[in-house]
């Protein structure tokens, strides 16, 4: 898809439907990992974890962990 100003949106699924990568030419460019249940783990610099129930319970973000 373009926009109005000329940048392009891109995206890449896996065969769950599940997002590995999205773009806009210019602005950003994230790439996604995935445990064995769905779960995003990384989302470009982006690292999540998720406790026995799949709740999210941590996120780092290259330098500071939440």
């Amino acid at each position: 898809m373009t926009y109005g100003n000329s940048k392009t949106f891109s995206a890449s699924y896996d065969q769950d439907y599940r997002p590995t990568n999205r773009t806009v030419s210019g602005v950003f460019n994230h790439t996604y990992d995935t445990d064995d249940e769905g779960n995003i783990t990384q989302k470009g610099s982006w690292t999540y974890g998720y406790d026995e129930l799949n709740r999210l319970d941590g996120q780092n973000d290259g330098s500071t962990a939440t």
